[in-house]
């Protein structure tokens, strides 16, 4: 099985030392965002779990548990670097920062096991397409020799963002732009030793999964592919999300795992020692437990 920690928060950022305990309890449940009444109870014992695909924007957190977590569990991490300022990450630590804690990431579990976000590219009259390529080629300096590969996108508008994204001048560059821009940005990358790309081909880039089954199959990780993708074009290998929607405190302008209201996210109680990373199992709730079930490995080659 592969955990995804997380698709929906930022787990390492500001859930980390919950993650830990449920390692050290060997457990999470997990409620389903679509049906809110089924919980599932995922193991997370190093037996069960043959990867752990950490996203985050700031691995400070984790750092004191990388050591251990890496002796016990195959371990890779998308993490997002982005040159926005606190009009759109709020919250999100400095490029400088971000980019020395990667490093430190990188040099703990290995660079062929991190991938680089640069995710996504939001056009604004702050954020233009000069300022893009310049900023990438800073980070691409500060980065290289410690990923070979970087992940980007442009930004996507959901009717939750909508407000957000309109008061902040977000723009969709026009097929032209977007292609100019992806030719330059895989330039600059090409020439700092990365590989540019795309998880759903977009603007010329490759088009190239971020979780990827080639990737999985060097690092000898079993692994099988969802019914259904993550969305069109998706070709990333199926691993199950322990996190929980609108508990990311980055308070991204554009993020799309986070409803409008800040203050409501503030005032929940966030427990270490919960089972699950916000709430708790209710009479009326229909477990699923997959602790108890067997766990098929399977290398699936295509």
């Amino acid at each position: 099985m592969i955990i995804c920690a997380s698709r929906r928060t930022d787990i390492c950022a500001f859930h980390s030392e919950w993650f830990m305990g449920r390692i050290r309890a060997g457990y999470a449940l997990v409620r389903n965002p679509a049906y809110r009444g089924l919980v599932t109870k995922v193991p997370l014992d190093p037996i069960s779990v043959d990867h752990i695909d950490f996203i985050t924007k700031d691995a400070s957190p984790m750092l004191e548990h990388l050591c251990s977590l890496h002796s016990d569990y195959s371990l890779s991490f998308q993490y997002t670097i982005t040159p926005y300022g606190k009009d759109l990450e709020p919250n999100v630590p400095s490029v400088e920062d971000s980019v020395s804690v990667f490093n430190r990431v990188s040099d703990i579990i290995g660079g062929d096991r991190m991938l680089w976000r640069y995710d996504p590219i939001i056009i604004t009259d702050r954020y233009d397409v000069s300022r893009h390529l310049s900023d990438f080629e800073r980070m691409c300096s500060l980065l290289e020799g410690h990923t070979g590969r970087c992940v980007t996108s442009f930004v996507k508008r959901y009717a939750k963002t909508e407000d957000a994204m309109c008061a902040h001048g977000m723009t969709e560059p026009d097929p032209m732009t977007k292609g100019h821009m992806m030719t330059e940005l895989s330039r600059i990358a090409r020439d700092h030793g990365m590989v540019l790309s795309h998880c759903c081909p977009e603007g010329g880039t490759v088009g190239s999964p971020c979780l990827d089954p080639e990737d999985l199959r060097r690092w000898g990780v079993p692994y099988t592919m969802p019914s259904v993708p993550n969305r069109d074009g998706c070709r990333c290998a199926y691993s199950m999300d322990i996190g929980e929607y609108d508990t990311c405190m980055h308070d991204c302008a554009y993020c799309y795992a986070n409803g409008p209201d800040r203050t409501s996210r503030r005032r929940r109680i966030y427990s270490k020692g919960s089972e699950m990373l916000y709430g708790e199992l209710k009479d009326e709730d229909v477990l699923k437990d997959m602790t108890t079930s067997v766990q098929t490995r399977l290398f699936r080659w295509g």
